[in-house]
């Protein structure tokens, strides 16, 4: 399906049983400037006997905020046995479509991978090998799931800790295959790109020119962790993607190099865990940097006042195109670590969008802290990254 005709939807964060009561009051307190225009729900949790009570779908979308789906369960990497395409769950399928129709959801997006053969999941996210045939199978599965859900889709680039020997092609040629076979969109992790750069010895803004960023819809920052070590097998790698730390200033770097390239249509903080007393508010402070990024482009494309009243009132009337921009040299030239300036992002907190647990000297103080350990992962992705070239 089409996807350049898709509205603009803005910044959002997913929305976890941990934090779900802190958004809610924040959009209660809200005013039309909130840092959150959209949520984003793993679709698995909410359907079928047993999912967890979707009482505040109804409300939050009467409150004019998108809820849009990210799945894991999908396994658009898994190939048919005997087939032309994969036997589908159907259980999974007819349970997310009736959950995609109520929240009326723009589109619906999973990852890269394999995780079930047959009738039996994995609970993990596997890597798919980069070959023409298997551009094929995913390709054939994501027509499929189009056709079914009648909305489009998007597939994610994965983080990978192991690879499957020699390649038959390279990672972002076989990501271009796929978009090229199935004409569907791309949900571009830009942390995923970090990791997999560092971990597996490459360059991640040249990896990202090779991209067809044109069709990046939606785009997922998260935080990593790094000299990770497993507790089960003793197995170590240099960073792992986490989604339970700040997002680090390379990535942030990294996602203003893009989309200073293509326009997007949604962009993601996602934190899965680690959620702190005050993770909330460190959570309105990094979606504050992510939102300055965002604003700095608008700016330098000197949108009409008309335009730029349009995306602060009702982000998601806009229509935006998907041709890429000219890249400005000085913009990104600039040094990662200037992102972390409280100046550099012009969105003010809300003080009365703030739970009322909380306050503004915690912020601060949050901040310091999570300034502080943003220092320290640019020393170290820094120096990570320039021993590769």
């Amino acid at each position: 399906m089409l996807t350049n005709k898709l509205k603009f939807y803005g910044l959002g964060i997913g929305l976890r049983d941990e934090i779900q009561k802190d958004i809610l009051n924040y959009l209660e307190a809200s005013s039309t400037q909130t840092l959150i225009q959209w949520l984003e729900i793993i679709p698995e949790n909410y359907i079928n006997n047993g999912g967890l009570p979707r009482k505040h779908f109804q409300e939050v979308l009467a409150k004019g905020i998108p809820l849009i789906p990210h799945g894991v369960n999908l396994s658009i990497g898994s190939a048919p046995q005997n087939k032309k395409r994969l036997e589908f769950d159907f259980y999974l399928l007819k349970g997310l479509k009736e959950l995609f129709q109520e929240i009326k959801a723009p589109w619906f997006s999973d990852h890269l991978v394999n995780s079930r053969i047959g009738s039996h999941y994995f609970q993990e996210l596997i890597p798919v090998p980069f070959t023409k045939e298997a551009a094929e199978v995913v390709a054939n599965n994501i027509k499929y799931l189009e056709d079914y859900f009648q909305i489009p889709f998007l597939f994610e680039n994965p983080s990978y800790y192991t690879t499957y020997g020699l390649r038959e092609l390279r990672e972002q040629t076989f990501i271009n295959l796929v978009l090229e076979k199935a004409r569907c969109g791309f949900l571009l992790d830009i942390n995923n790109v970090l990791v997999n750069s560092i971990n597996h010895k490459y360059l991640p803004k040249p990896f990202l020119d090779d991209l067809d960023l044109r069709k990046v819809v939606q785009v997922h920052l998260g935080g990593l962790k790094r000299g990770y070590t497993s507790k089960l097998t003793g197995h170590s790698i240099k960073v792992l993607d986490s989604h339970s730390e700040p997002v680090s200033d390379v990535a942030l770097d990294l996602f203003s190099y893009v989309i200073k390239k293509t326009k997007v249509k949604a962009v993601l903080l996602e934190r899965d865990a680690n959620f702190s007393e005050e993770g909330f508010l460190g959570l309105l402070y990094e979606l504050k940097q992510i939102r300055g990024i965002m604003d700095s482009k608008y700016d330098s494309e000197e949108e009409s006042e008309t335009e730029k009243t349009k995306l602060a009132t009702n982000p998601t009337e806009n229509i935006i195109s998907t041709e890429p921009v000219a890249l400005e040299t000085e913009a990104n030239n600039r040094t990662a670590s200037s992102l972390i300036d409280n100046k550099a992002a012009n969105v003010n907190i809300n003080p009365a969008a703030i739970p009322s647990t909380s306050s503004i000297p915690a912020i601060m103080a949050d901040n310091d802290l999570i300034k502080n350990q943003l220092a320290n992962d640019l020393d170290f992705l820094n120096e990570e990254l320039s021993d590769l070239g």
